[in-house]
């Protein structure tokens, strides 16, 4: 009986510290993501202002 409850509160303590320990590590993970989403969204853009060229409509 105790090594049942041994065991049972060593899996419930290694999930709860799973839990704590993923959050922030995903958190983390996304803001990077966004992070370089952004850059890329960014690049995208001032690559496709110079593929453009001057502006002849003069």
């Amino acid at each position: 009986m105790l090594e049942s409850l041994t065991t049972t509160a060593a899996g419930a303590s290694s999930a709860t510290a799973a839990v704590l320990v993923g959050g922030p590590v995903t958190r983390r993970g996304q803001a990077r993501q966004r992070s370089r989403d952004r850059q890329l969204l960014a690049h995208q853009e001032l690559l496709s202002h110079y593929g453009r060229g001057p502006d002849r409509s003069t």
